[in-house]
């Protein structure tokens, strides 16, 4: 059977990717801290708002983390 848009859970941990804050890593408690609105699992400064999600040197770690 084929399924719309509205059943798609990429991540496979329950939330569908439309509500999901990290469509394409599992985290199932949706955890924000900073309310950047992506979720602290998939999010490469958690702690501080980061929108962009800038990594200048590629290290894994945001740019609004190192200042």
């Amino acid at each position: 059977a084929s399924y719309g848009d509205a059943c798609d859970d990429t991540d496979r941990d329950s939330i569908l990717d439309y509500e999901d804050n990290c469509p394409l890593e599992s985290n199932c408690s949706q955890k924000d801290a900073d309310n950047d609105g992506r979720g602290d699992d998939c999010d490469n400064c958690p702690m501080i708002p980061n929108w962009d999600q800038k990594d200048s040197d590629e290290n894994g770690i945001g740019d609004s983390c190192v200042k």
